[in-house]
């Protein structure tokens, strides 16, 4: 006979997860800013602290580097005393900032945002809540070894103009639009 056993996590449980499980192509930090709790009772929002530690929430939002993601961007939550400073840009002008978080964990719950009140089939209300994960880390620090940039490739065009003049042997095709006396050939890469 098999042994059922039955585990309860209280609300808002933090599981402690490594960087590479949650990002394992990396991040790009756009900015941080402080995060804000809202009261209901006074309508009035405040700078938000940690539950836990007591301490200042910061939020980091940025992309997945991750093609397959389904959302592109991702806002962590960093408690700190003190703002994270992001380190420099890994290419001049671009924005992003490749940076490695520490201490993260991440919480589950459900999104029931995208719930209507329209009923669907029978009258029933539609509801695509999903499971999304709450990000949390303990600190923001440059990326260790800075991400690779490739090449930027020059655009190959499809056709290439090699000398305006008579057409050289060899060479049939050349789109229609350029005039007879342009001689052009199929481009091969770089």
């Amino acid at each position: 006979m098999s042994e059922e056993i039955t585990m309860a996590l209280a609300a808002g449980h933090r599981f402690a997860v490594a960087m590479g499980e949650v990002f394992p192509h990396g991040f790009y930090a756009l900015g941080v800013e402080q995060a804000e709790d809202y009261d209901d009772r006074t309508g009035k929002r405040y700078p938000a602290k940690d539950k836990h530690t007591g301490e200042w929430v910061w939020t980091v939002t940025g992309m997945d580097r991750d093609p397959e993601a389904r959302d592109k961007q991702v806002k962590v939550k960093v408690t700190s005393p003190v703002m994270p400073v992001l380190p420099e840009e890994f290419a001049p002008g671009s924005g992003l900032h490749a940076v490695e978080f520490t201490g993260l964990t991440i919480t589950p719950y459900l999104d029931d945002s995208r719930c209507n009140g329209r009923g669907g089939r029978g009258g029933v209300p539609r509801c695509n809540a999903r499971l999304a994960l709450s990000i949390r880390a303990l600190e923001c620090t440059p990326r260790a070894r800075p991400p690779l940039v490739r090449p930027v490739r020059p655009p190959c065009r499809r056709w290439r103009v090699v000398r305006v003049g008579r057409r050289p042997r060899g060479v049939t095709g050349r789109p229609p639009s350029y005039p007879s006396a342009v001689v052009v050939r199929p481009c091969r890469g770089w």
